[in-house]
């Protein structure tokens, strides 16, 4: 069987979300399948996160409010060998996280630096939660069940500037999306499956090839597997495109492929 949510508890920036509360959260979810009579070696996949992302201002204000990942995200600037004084600040009390808004050619290398670290701190605290959450549920059901996240948008770009989907401050100088960066995510093992899905059409099949190259250049190198979403509504001809999605995935060596949705389609009939 396969299990999803639609995001882990914490959110893409874990919310100082640690081990006591996602630990009580994978035990509460297992011992309901438990209950209903499965076992915990019954399930193979596991969906922690679909679609992540986050919004620029929102994101920086949410680490700016709390202290603990205010804390956190100084700590990340240590750990990238950096100081206050190459951030352009006299004390590690006065860095905070910032946007690109005011930013310009003539702007100082010190805050370009620190604008630069603000917008790799959210895909490296994605990363870690989603670890965490991995470790949980490893425990509460089997070690051989596989977590992934659906990455799906941009590739694995991390932050598009003025990106403005469902931002609620889209006007804001700082407005931007941020993503997952795969690389990344791979190195810290933010789960057993580096995954993606497509929503391109079926004359564009091959670009499975180039999805499936990348995710594998990922998972072989930090001893990971991959694998995807083949959408097979997807619209378009050749009809051909559908099947060359799904071997081009499993061809390259993928270990997970669902076909999502072949058949009638419940949840989004429209």
């Amino acid at each position: 069987f396969a299990l999803a949510v639609a995001m882990t508890p914490g959110g893409p920036l874990g919310s100082g979300l640690k081990s006591p509360p996602l630990e009580r959260w994978a035990s509460k979810f297992a011992a309901g399948y438990t209950k209903a009579g499965y076992s915990p070696g019954d399930f193979s996949l596991f969906g922690i996160a679909d679609e992540p992302g986050w919004y620029f201002p929102g994101v920086l204000h949410a680490v700016d409010k709390n202290p603990t990942l205010l804390e956190a995200f100084r700590h990340y600037l240590v750990d990238q060998h950096l100081t206050p004084a190459m951030l352009g600040a006299a004390s590690w009390g006065e860095v905070h996280p910032i946007g690109h808004g005011g930013l310009s050619a003539r702007t100082s290398l010190a805050t370009r630096r620190l604008f630069y670290w603000s917008c790799r701190f959210s895909p490296w605290q994605f990363a870690q939660h989603m670890r965490r959450a991995t470790v949980q549920l490893h425990k509460a059901f089997s070690p051989a069940l596989k977590t992934y996240s659906n990455f799906n948008n941009f590739a694995g770009q991390f932050y598009f500037q003025g990106f403005r989907a469902n931002n609620p401050d889209f006007r804001s100088p700082d407005a931007a999306m941020g993503e997952p960066e795969w690389f990344q995510f791979g190195r810290m093992h933010g789960g057993d499956l580096m995954w993606t899905e497509d929503w391109f059409g079926n004359n564009r099949a091959y670009q499975w090839s180039y999805y499936a190259a990348k995710l594998r250049s990922i998972a072989y190198r930090h001893n990971l597997g991959f694998g995807g979403y083949v959408l097979c509504r997807t619209p378009g001809k050749p009809l051909a495109g559908r099947p060359q999605k799904g071997l081009t995935l499993v061809g390259r060596g993928a270990k997970g492929a669902f076909s999502y949705n072949f058949g009638p389609e419940y949840p989004f009939p429209g």
